[in-house]
């Protein structure tokens, strides 16, 4: 109760301080501070100035001045005293209830301090002198008028910011007001064209009305001659009926024929390919045994056997890259075969300069592709498939060497009859298989060997020799010749439809 009793006095003082700060309340004080100071100076300016200093020439003491004497009437005078005194006590009261409501800050504050020091000089030097002039330091107090100034500016400047604010708010209601205009008015032409669509939708349907009852009155007029041409007309519609079932069992059968052929061709084709690569693979084996047993090259070039195991090595580079393993395999048996031939044909060659320096170059050629088909796998086909199709065509090419010659002795019994065959075998069926995948890099390939082995097999019949009584196996026992007969097999650069 004594803290609610103590804080009582403190509240009224803080709400009395709020009154003086007001607006309103700095605008009197102002008024009044003009009133004290005007009056201040009108009263010293009414008063008679003082009597000089008046000397006795018995004493040389000095005679104190006299006071001023009024020279305006009496009511005047006092009707200033009183203004005075009353601008003088509502200072006072103001700097009290300021002093009670904000204590110690009072004095923080520049302002009320310079209010306090300026009354209480004025104040106590009136009533020790009886004189208003220093109530003209009431001038000092001035920074009151900037105050109420700056407070009059800010309150126009909130004054104007709510303005702004609602302004917005109207220009924003204005907004949605006009979107609610357009979506009405594009919702009022939705409206009307859906209106005009179902119009035209009943109009339609009374024009198919109208066309039906027409209809149904043409056909209730002819209905007797239609049941007489319908009962005629029966047995022809059942016959074409019947025909057309039966061509279409036709028609499904051919299809069905033709399914089951393409299907046996697609599995039995690379099937047979493979076995014809494998076949060749072994061919040159009896040609290098003769070799070997004459611890002689003979008559041989050493170009088939290398162009045979440097395409068998590239295509099992392929076969690694590509993870193929039908190829891989074919394509293995005919390196490792290979690298016996040029192997025997080295050991037992005269001069080795020539297939050293072939052998070198190879070695360089297959390590440059390798490193290429690493940087690049998805690449590999192309940059595998061209080198070694060109080593492809090399070989199939290779017999016909000795063309020369055997033109001129009328005499083909050096060629392998047996080889040469197969050679047209397995070309033809590579280049089937080729077409079937729609590859390039098959068929050209194969047509080569193809076209090779069919010239071979042209000469061996046209210049038989004079061995042919014999047969064309003798000449090949006595003079074979290493045909590399994998050329299909080079061509599998497609080998992943294998596996399909």
């Amino acid at each position: 109760m004594a803290a609610l009793t103590q804080r009582a006095p403190r509240d009224v003082a803080l709400a009395a301080a709020a009154t003086l700060e007001s607006v309103e309340a700095q605008l009197a004080f102002v008024l009044l501070l003009a009133l004290d100071v005007s009056c201040s100076t009108l009263a010293l300016l009414l008063l008679r100035p003082p009597e000089p200093l008046a000397f006795s020439p018995q004493s040389t003491a000095s005679v104190p001045l006299a006071a001023p004497i009024a020279t305006a009437p009496r009511a005047l005078m006092l009707l200033l005293e009183a203004l005075t005194g009353f601008t003088l006590v509502a200072s006072l009261l103001e700097l009290v209830v300021l002093l009670a409501a904000f204590r110690s800050r009072f004095f923080a504050h520049a302002g009320y301090a310079l209010d306090a020091g300026v009354v209480v000089i004025a104040l106590v030097y009136e009533l020790l002198t009886q004189s208003k002039a220093l109530r003209l330091l009431g001038v000092l107090r001035v920074w009151r008028v900037f105050r109420l100034v700056n407070t009059l500016i800010e309150r126009e400047r909130q004054a104007h910011d709510v303005t702004r604010d609602e302004l917005e708010k109207e220009q924003l209601k204005v907004l949605q007001l006009g979107a609610e205009k357009v979506a009405a008015q594009e919702s009022l032409r939705r409206e009307y064209e859906s209106r005009s669509g179902l119009e035209k939708l009943l109009q339609g349907y009374k024009d198919e009305v109208e066309t039906l009852k027409e209809a149904l009155q043409i056909a209730a007029d002819g209905a007797p001659n239609k049941l007489e041409e319908a009962a005629g007309g029966a047995g022809a519609e059942e016959q074409r009926e019947a025909e057309t079932t039966a061509a279409s069992i036709d028609e499904f059968q051919d299809a069905n024929a033709l399914y089951m052929s393409s299907f046996l061709a697609a599995k039995a084709v690379p099937v047979v390919a493979a076995s014809a690569s494998v076949v060749f693979a072994i061919s040159p084996w009896q040609t290098v045994a003769a070799i070997r047993q004459a611890k002689s090259t003979l008559q041989y070039s050493f170009a088939p056997f290398f162009f045979y195991f440097v395409s068998s090595v590239i295509y099992t580079l392929y076969a690694a890259v590509t993870a193929n393993v039908v190829m891989g395999g074919t394509a293995l048996l005919g390196a490792l075969l290979g690298s016996y031939y040029v192997y025997v044909f080295y050991t037992h060659a005269g001069d080795k300069t020539q297939p050293a320096r072939m052998l070198l170059l190879s070695l360089v050629f297959v390590t440059l592709l390798w490193l290429a088909v690493s940087h690049s796998p998805t690449e590999a086909q192309l940059i595998i498939g061209v080198p070694a199709n060109i080593l492809s065509v090399l070989t199939a090419a290779s017999p016909l060497l000795q063309l020369k010659t055997i033109l001129r002795l009328r005499d083909a019994s050096c060629l392998p009859f047996g080889m040469s065959v197969m050679n047209v075998v397995a070309g033809g069926v590579w280049m089937v298989y080729g077409i079937m995948l729609q590859d390039a890099l098959v068929i050209i390939p194969n047509l080569f060997a193809l076209t090779m082995g069919t010239i071979q097999v042209s000469l061996i019949l046209l210049f038989p020799g004079p061995g042919a009584a014999k047969g064309h196996g003798a000449a090949h026992v006595k003079r074979p010749e290493p045909e590399p007969a994998l050329l299909v097999a080079r061509a599998c650069t497609k080998a992943e439809h294998e596996r399909a």
